[in-house]
């Protein structure tokens, strides 16, 4: 099964611990096949992860401004059967997509 990682963020207050929740993806014990950082309406924020996120799917919100819609927004460009979510101020454990996807593929 594919998963799909999506990550909203908002501010440029939050931008270490963003750096911080996208690696914490990209260090799994289980690889996420995608990794989608979505940002709601700020231009400033959007062009500096896009240049930040190598290997990551960078996008701007589409749909209406706040979390939600940010992870609709994601959720519609997401190619993962599996979809995690992750808040731009959180890390993830280690293990946290095999412990989350186990019940799915075991």
């Amino acid at each position: 099964m594919s998963i799909s990682v999506i990550i909203p963020a908002y501010t440029m207050n939050r931008w270490d611990t963003l750096v911080g929740a996208v690696a914490s993806c990209q260090n799994q014990s289980l690889t996420p096949d995608e990794i989608i950082v979505v940002i709601d309406y700020n231009d400033e924020l959007l062009a500096r992860a896009t240049s930040k996120f190598i290997g990551t799917r960078v996008i701007a919100n589409q749909s209406t401004k706040g979390v939600s819609g940010a992870r609709n927004t994601a959720v519609a460009a997401a190619t993962g059967e599996i979809i995690a979510c992750l808040d731009d101020d959180a890390y993830a454990d280690y293990d946290w997509l095999e412990k989350l996807t186990e019940p799915l593929v075991g």
